[in-house]
């Protein structure tokens, strides 16, 4: 996960461009939900979805695997649910190890974020496994309060929410709370609700689990192989051969490329700690051409 560098103001102008009038009718419909609160939520956000596509380089939000030419694998995310928000079961290793706690009722689902639901800056184009699989329409918070009523996402930070927003700047930048140790990621932080934040992102989305998301685990393990390549062609081919591989690796660690994250960790680990990376790269390598999906 990497945060998605635009300016409030210049988001909406990409969407008055791509589909004008949909700003004032989204601002319409937001206006009627909040005078009838039992109105329904009609759906008016598919037409925008370009634009996120777009913004985020034709990948998920959340797990940055490409989703461009797979329409039916594209979503566009309600980061605050819309109409409820159900319990989230906080891991009994969080529980116990970082303390970590929600606070939502104890039986049943609360009221979802509906004055969002027209709201741009809720939105991101998520992979079905992120959306529908993973996140669905849990929204774990920390705080004591949930804002169910609230218009502005950037003025929500008392609800102390879990998962990071990437878009824009109304939240913390990614990857200053998740960073990666070779395929993995980890907090990146060691106390502090910053770390709670990363790894509630990482468990929820399972972007560290092997066995539910092999898919990342060897997308990364490619990406990581050919990074490693790159960079020993840059210390050791020719002058035309070390331009071409830092064109390369300046493509793999740009926003650009899948899995930007793990890539510039391990761009960086390459600089500390040569063996460590010649290790990760060996296991990559390995992982990537197993017979395993």
């Amino acid at each position: 996960m990497i945060r998605i560098k635009i300016d409030r103001g210049d988001l909406q102008e990409r969407i008055d461009r791509h589909d004008p009038g949909w700003i004032d009718a989204a601002k319409s419909k937001t206006d009627a939900l909040e005078a009838d609160p039992a109105s329904e939520v009609a759906s008016i956000w598919s037409p925008i979805k370009a634009v996120f596509m777009e913004l985020q380089h034709s990948k998920c939000i959340f797990c940055e695997k490409e989703i461009e030419n797979q329409p039916i694998e594209q979503d566009v995310e309600h980061f605050r649910p819309k109409n409820n928000v159900k319990p989230w079961k906080v891991p009994d290793w969080m529980k116990d190890g970082e303390r970590i706690t929600v606070s939502q009722p104890v039986t049943g689902s609360e009221p979802g974020y509906r004055l969002l639901a027209y709201n741009f800056l809720n939105y991101a184009a998520a992979c079905k496994t992120c959306n529908s699989t993973r996140k669905r329409d849990y929204f774990p918070i920390a705080g004591s309060t949930r804002k169910c009523g609230a218009k502005n996402p950037a003025r929500m930070k008392t609800e102390k929410a879990y998962l990071i927003y990437p878009i824009s700047d109304i939240d913390d930048d990614p990857e200053d709370l998740i960073e990666f140790r070779g395929l993995s990621p980890q907090a990146k932080l060691t106390t502090g609700f910053g770390r709670k934040r990363a790894l509630v992102t990482i468990e929820l989305f399972r972007l560290d689990d092997t066995d539910e998301r092999p898919y990342l685990f060897k997308k990364r393990a490619e990406k990581i192989w050919l990074l490693h390549l790159c960079l020993k062609q840059i210390e050791e081919g020719n002058a035309a051969e070390r331009a071409d591989a830092r064109r390369v690796v300046d493509f793999l660690t740009s926003p650009q490329s899948e899995h930007t994250n793990c890539l510039r960790c391990f761009h960086k680990l390459c600089q500390e700690d040569p063996v460590e990376a010649e290790s990760i790269a060996a296991a990559a390598l390995a992982l990537w051409t197993s017979v395993s999906p």
